[in-house]
């Protein structure tokens, strides 16, 4: 296994920190939702949609901003944000004191990721050559990393990245820019996972697929296939939730919602042992943080979509809904990126939100587990739960 680098790093031009969105001081205790509300601005809530806390007031004619999400330890939040003046920015909110800590960027960031040490955070932007930019907040950024498509996921130390490029480039990448190709070719699948010390991915090897847990060398085949595979690593590495896509997905990954026939199914680690989960046309899925619980979406011959949770043993069917534009255009197709930097589910893995329409009612929706329905608590398109 050889070991290379990419060119001298570029860096991006920034601002000086700035404090003039925020407009309230944060409540500081956690188990809160960060919303994009309807008029654009970003704020926070309760699980409830008490104690709102409104981060942004200026959306629409001065700024837009995008895709807010928490850091690990709950005291920042990211947001992309163009100003009206054409400024581009990687910003990021301190929520001790209100203030917008900006760092310019030549192209709108479309996603973001924080290191799981919360000190620092990258970027995907552009388009046709897609940039991973590393920046700390308010700093300028470096450009670590290029190509497209271009997944990631963090390793546990926040110096090292398992990336996934294009369709041949399957490699470690250290923040500094250094890259170390693994010694496998990468099958069909988008976003890699690591977790707890766990690699996951999917190699190529000629007649079929294979997706491989990879602890430290010590490799266990999931599942093979001829298709392609969509798939989430439960927190503490030892459940794989997968979907192997139908004959119709072959050779495809695409940015919309995927018609499969195969079931959704768990991997165990320690039995070596898959169990089906649903057999319905799932589209999505994500792991409690507790790593017990798996939510998942399935589509529904109306076209819209409904909520079960699978708790180790069954599934309890809960609402259905259409989701907001946002959510399903930018989320849903990519929702095992998505699922290694945010989270739909609460911190004691007992509830989960999401933004859409039930009968006619729009906004953010929170389901606790013990309840039937769920309770709409704000108005919004994305929503994202805080990580304590």
């Amino acid at each position: 296994m050889s070991t290379t680098s990419l060119p001298v790093p570029e860096t991006v031009p920034t601002e000086a920190p700035a404090t003039t969105s925020a407009v309230q001081p944060v409540v500081p205790d956690l188990d809160r939702l960060v919303v994009l509300g309807q008029d654009g601005n970003v704020y926070t809530m309760g699980r409830d949609g008490g104690e709102r806390v409104d981060l942004t007031t200026d959306a629409g004619t001065d700024a837009r901003y995008f895709q807010p999400i928490w850091s690990p330890t709950g005291e920042l939040i990211a947001v992309s944000e163009s100003r009206a003046d054409g400024t581009v920015s990687m910003s990021t909110i301190d929520l001790d004191t209100g203030e917008f800590l900006r760092s310019e960027s030549a192209a709108p960031p479309f996603y973001y990721s924080w290191a799981p040490d919360g000190e620092r955070l990258v970027y995907l932007s552009g388009a046709g050559q897609l940039t991973l930019t590393l920046i700390e907040p308010g700093a300028e950024g470096t450009v670590i990393g290029a190509g497209q498509p271009f997944y990631f996921a963090w390793h546990s130390t926040a110096e090292q990245m398992l990336v996934h490029i294009g369709t041949s480039r399957l490699e470690l990448l250290d923040i500094t820019g250094e890259i170390t190709p693994i010694d496998a070719l990468p099958g069909a699948f988008q976003a890699p996972s690591w977790q707890n010390g766990v690699q996951l991915y999917v190699r190529d090897v000629g007649d079929r697929q294979e997706m491989v847990l990879d602890e430290g060398g010590d490799q266990t085949v999931v599942t093979t296939y001829t298709t392609a595979s969509f798939f989430t690593l439960s927190p503490d590495g030892k459940s794989v939730a997968y979907r192997v896509s139908g004959d119709s997905d072959e050779g495809v990954i695409s940015a919309a919602f995927r018609q499969a026939t195969d079931q959704l199914q768990v991997f165990d680690a320690a039995t070596g042992t898959s169990v089906a989960v649903s057999d319905k046309l799932v589209v999505a899925f994500w792991w409690s943080p507790d790593s017990k619980k798996l939510l998942y979406l399935d589509l529904l011959d109306s076209g819209g979509l409904q909520w079960h949770v699978w708790d180790g043993i069954e599934s309890t069917d809960h609402a259905t809904f259409l989701p907001s534009p946002t959510f399903a255009r930018d989320f849903l197709p990519f929702f095992d990126q998505y699922a290694l930097s945010m989270t739909l589910w609460s911190p004691d893995s007992n509830a989960y939100a999401f933004p859409g329409v039930i009968d006619s009612e729009v906004g953010i929706w929170v389901q606790e587990l013990g309840e039937t329905e769920p309770s709409l608590v704000g108005d919004g398109v994305f929503v994202g739960w805080s990580p304590r």
